[in-house]
């Protein structure tokens, strides 16, 4: 241990107890009176001690409502920004499933002009063959022929 400290002073158990300072210490403390040069320095030193320590818990309490309303102030638009990311990704989607429900209806538009096709495609298949048999009933009515065997399996089939 070190026996002079900057801070603290001289340790006690390191003073020699002499009749000098029994004597001292035998006194009750000494406080300033009233009007004198040590009062008069020693009130302005309290009040300044004073004041600074309101202005340090002013200063604290300034800096903890300024942290605490620009942590509200973050969480805020942290929020705010998660809302818009949710729209564009609800927009986003919404936009895929315009898109998809678009190549859909254009699919079943395709569908159905390819079954009318494939309809009148038959329907005109039909009204051929129908007009052919007439054609060949007409024929052979007039020329005293009956159908051949090839011809009625056709016509059983169709």
């Amino acid at each position: 241990m070190k026996p002079f400290d900057e801070e603290d002073g001289f340790p006690e158990k390191l003073m020699q107890k002499t009749q000098q300072y029994h004597k001292e210490r035998g006194q009750p403390p000494h406080f300033a009176q009233p009007g004198t040069f040590e009062f008069e320095y020693a009130s302005r030193w309290n009040a300044l001690d004073k004041m600074e320590k309101q202005q340090c818990g002013q200063v604290d309490r300034n800096i903890r409502e300024a942290k605490e309303k620009l942590e509200a102030e973050m969480e805020a638009a942290r929020h705010e920004h998660q809302v818009m990311l949710m729209r564009q990704d609800l927009m986003r989607h919404q936009e895929e499933f315009r898109f998809l429900e678009e190549l859909r209806n254009q699919e079943l538009q395709k569908w159905k002009q390819s079954q009318l096709r494939h309809e009148e495609e038959y329907h005109c298949h039909e009204e051929d063959m129908i007009r052919y048999r007439e054609q060949k009933e007409l024929r052979g009515k007039q020329e005293g022929f009956k159908p051949n065997y090839l011809e009625n399996c056709f016509q059983r089939a169709h």
